[in-house]
Formats: structure tokens, sequence, C-alpha cells
């Protein structure tokens, strides 16, 4: 008699864990790098036993999800999620942002801007414009003062249009210290200036939407433009429990990964 091609409620009950990634990554063999997200019925005692007993190597923990970035063989995974305390396994996936990096030297950027400035007044700002905003903010306008927005991408390069408004700058691509602002890739620069740029390279022109706002960096992205789900939830976590002391009431994430799992 031929056996049925149905999988058994076991199998299909351990891959309703894993996300699709994973589910692939695991089939080839190898190590996987996974983020696993825990039962909060599960004591710590109870997680550290199960990672130990499943020869995971924890790279980082994420307490604000109660999850842990683990290194462990494909088969040690695909036991380890048959544990009732373990939630779910994702893939600690790559982020990209679809972005231009700068290739212009300074020398040549700022040779734009000066080229620039005899010909942009008049041109059309367009985000205020398409937004309705008043073409150049005015005294009379929502200007973002007093407002933080953070921003987790590439990093932000520093610039008149920013002046002193990046206030805080943390680099999560090598642990998250604390540096001065950079951005080797631009997409962050870029997004920062759509939301806070004051236009004053361009005399006023294409100014951000709220030109007084200062900013924090939560650089998660290198040099190409690229980083892992796992620093854009340390980024995360470190302001959602410093946004007070940081004075951060809006985080922009203009970057992600393909869709691996279903949402719950």
């Amino acid at each position: 008699m031929a056996q049925s091609a149905t999988a058994s409620p076991h199998r299909v009950n351990q891959n309703a864990k894993l996300d699709r990634a994973l589910r692939e990554a695991v089939a080839d063999g190898g190590t996987q790098r996974a983020i696993l997200t825990f039962d909060p019925a599960c004591s710590d005692q109870e997680v550290a036993r199960t990672l130990a007993a499943n020869g995971g190597r924890i790279r980082r923990s994420h307490q604000l999800i109660r999850a842990f970035v683990v290194d462990l063989k494909s088969e040690d995974l695909a036991r380890l999620v048959e544990n009732r305390c373990v939630a779910a396994a994702s893939a600690d996936a790559p982020v990209t942002v679809e972005a231009v990096k700068y290739g212009a030297t300074r020398q040549k950027f700022q040779d734009l801007v000066a080229s620039r400035r005899s010909t942009s007044v008049g041109q059309t700002s367009a985000v205020r414009d398409t937004l309705g905003l008043p073409h150049i903010a005015s005294a009379d306008s929502v200007s973002g003062r007093g407002v933080g927005v953070a921003i987790i991408d590439s990093g932000i390069a520093p610039s008149a249009d920013f002046g002193l408004r990046i206030t805080a700058f943390y680099d999560f691509t090598k642990g998250g210290i604390a540096t001065a602002p950079f951005d080797e890739y631009g997409h962050g620069t870029h997004v920062a200036g759509l939301i806070g740029s004051s236009g004053r390279l361009l005399s006023g022109e294409f100014q951000g939407v709220a030109p007084d706002v200062h900013l924090v960096g939560l650089k998660v992205l290198d040099r190409p433009g690229t980083g892992s789900t796992s620093n854009v939830i340390s980024a995360l976590e470190f302001v959602t429990a410093n946004k007070d002391a940081l004075g951060v009431q809006i985080v922009n994430m203009s970057l992600g990964h393909d869709i691996y799992a279903p949402a719950q």
C-alpha cells in the first residue's frame, strides 16, 4: 500500500513555528542564525536549559520581546522548535533599502549646491507642496519644534541643513556605541532631510516636513546599505527604553526585508 503524502501533525506544528526563510535554510542543512521567541510562561531557567540542551550559541538577547539570537545547526533547530517553550523561530534576515549611494565627493556636492543656489528659488519643493504645506515654513507654520525623531537607517551625515539638531547618534552595526554622526551610504541622510531639513543649503528651498525637529540617528545599515534584523530590533529596544532621555516621540524606519511569516 502506498504511503500517505499527508504530513504528520507533529511535523505540521514544527513547520508552523519556522518562518519561510528558515524552513528553506534548514532543508539545505548547515548552521543557521535564528531569532527565537519564547513563551512568557516559561521561566528564564527553562529557556536557558532548552537552548543548552540543543546546542544553541546565544549571540544576543532581546528581553523586550523575550527573544534570543542563536547560532545552531539545522538539525538542532528542527529539534529545538518542537520544545513547548519556543513560540516561533525567524531568520535573522538581512535588511536593506532601495537607494542610490552617494557617489559624489564632498567637493562635487559643494559644487552642486553652489550651482543650484542661483536657480532653485521658485522651484517646487516636492515634499511640502505635495502635502499641502507652505512652500517654505514661516513663523506661523507647524515646524516640529520640541519634537524628536529617531532615524533607524544608515546614519545621518552632518550638514548645514541639520545644524545642531542631530542631538544623539548610536552605531548599532558596532553594538550600539555612541559616536559622532556619519553616513557612508546616504539613505539615512536622505530620509532625515525629507523629515527635518531646514533647506539652508538652498536658501530655504526643499525644506523637510518639520524643519525644526531634533534628530537622533540609530545606524543599523553599513557602508553597502545592508544590516541585520537583530540590529534593527536592538535599535528599537534602545530607543523605546530611552525615549524620554533622548526626547524622542517618533521613530522612522525606511527599510525592511521580504515577508517570511504571516501576520499574527
